[in-house]
């Protein structure tokens, strides 16, 4: 039996902060603790002004650490929603965030939850420019489409899928099935899109389909971060998935969906950041049965030139090989116009987003 990790540089694609100062500082303990090559800090699209303070903490964050820290940055949107809004400047927003330093954009559009509370579908015209754009510019977009299928069946849902109230047996939320359908209507349209689906597209369970798309749409891939059901997935038909992972090596990326708790310091949101992490690597590194979350998985022992590109070198391509420098004036002149912009919100927002302009405005003198 193979025990131990290798020594691979790692960049893990998928990071969350919660919009605070202290989120980025738990963040950092978990990228040094990980002795992680990079992070890249994704951003949810702004529905609310309580949500103003994530691009601007998570830039904030790269200038804290501009040799690791990439940032996928989110969407601000019309105050009265999409539908209201007569245009939007959705093209004008990414333009901003790359000057800025931006290394591309993070939708969540196509989780149920908030593709519902958009209340358009993915493929709407009112994106189109914005995808003509990102496909033009060969702009990165880490995209969420669906969630597990067992939130659809009241039988299946597990506790912390409740807790998060993402159940979605009534009715009103679209299936994974109408959501692929809204996605690859965009793929289609824009077929240069630089796209890495989020948690595997949620096809762990569905290797023929899988293949299919990574076949079909050479400019995608899928990352690894995992719910609990997906390495035990991989393992029920363990010799096929595993050749698919040989197969697609240049279209896997390392993820994690590890999240800089809002309160610092913070030690058990540092050790779930290891044991996550820990889950995704031992999956691909080891050779044997082991514990994971609430079941078992088999890993997958990969050869170690497989691993360099899941671990880091497929993310490069779509990123670079090191994040784009963060240019402090503009991210200043960003958190201002955040701040502008948010009316109406908590107080504790408004100082927070205060607080986030002051330590920019050091990275200014």
């Amino acid at each position: 039996m193979k025990y131990g990790l290798s020594h691979l540089p790692v960049t893990d694609c998928h990071v969350h902060m919660r919009g605070t100062v202290d989120s980025m500082v738990n963040c950092a303990a978990i990228m040094e603790a990980n002795k992680l090559r990079g992070m890249n800090i994704v951003c949810v699209p702004q529905l609310t002004n309580e949500q103003l303070t994530l691009n601007p903490v998570a830039m904030l964050f790269k200038l804290m650490h501009p040799d690791q820290a990439y940032v996928f940055g989110g969407l601000r949107y019309p105050v009265d929603g999409l539908r209201a809004a007569k245009k939007n400047d959705f093209v004008d927003q990414v333009k901003a965030m790359m000057r800025m330093g931006m290394d591309g954009v993070k939708m969540i559009e196509g989780k149920p939850t908030v593709r519902k509370r958009i209340g358009v579908p993915l493929n709407d015209p009112a994106y189109h420019d914005y995808y003509a754009y990102l496909e033009a510019e060969g702009i990165p977009v880490l995209l969420h489409v669906g969630d597990p299928w067992i939130f659809w069946h009241e039988a299946t849902i597990p506790q912390y899928a409740r807790e998060r109230e993402w159940m979605y047996t009534d009715g009103s939320f679209p299936d994974n099935e109408s959501l692929y359908r809204e996605s690859e209507a965009v793929l289609e349209e824009f077929p240069g899109l630089k796209v890495i689906f989020a948690h595997f597209y949620f096809l762990n369970s569905d290797r023929e389909r899988a293949d299919a798309f990574l076949n079909r749409w050479p400019n995608v891939s899928f990352d690894l971060t995992p719910g609990i059901e997906m390495f035990p997935d991989f393992s029920q038909d363990y010799d096929a998935w595993r050749e698919l992972f040989v197969k697609h090596q240049d279209q896997i990326i390392l993820g994690t969906d590890n999240s800089g708790e809002p309160r610092a310091p913070n030690p058990a949101n540092v050790a779930r950041g290891l044991y996550r992490l820990y889950q995704v690597r031992n999956f691909l590194e080891c050779d044997h049965e082991f514990q994971c979350w609430e079941s078992t998985a088999r890993g997958f022992a990969l050869e170690e030139p497989v691993l360099e590109k899941i671990y880091a070198g497929n993310f490069a391509r779509y990123a670079g090989e090191s994040p784009k420098k963060p240019d402090a004036g503009l991210i200043l002149q960003d958190c201002e116009k955040a701040i502008s912009l948010a009316t109406g919100c908590s107080a504790e927002t408004l100082s927070e987003l205060h607080r986030i302009r002051s330590h920019v405005k050091t990275f200014c003198d």
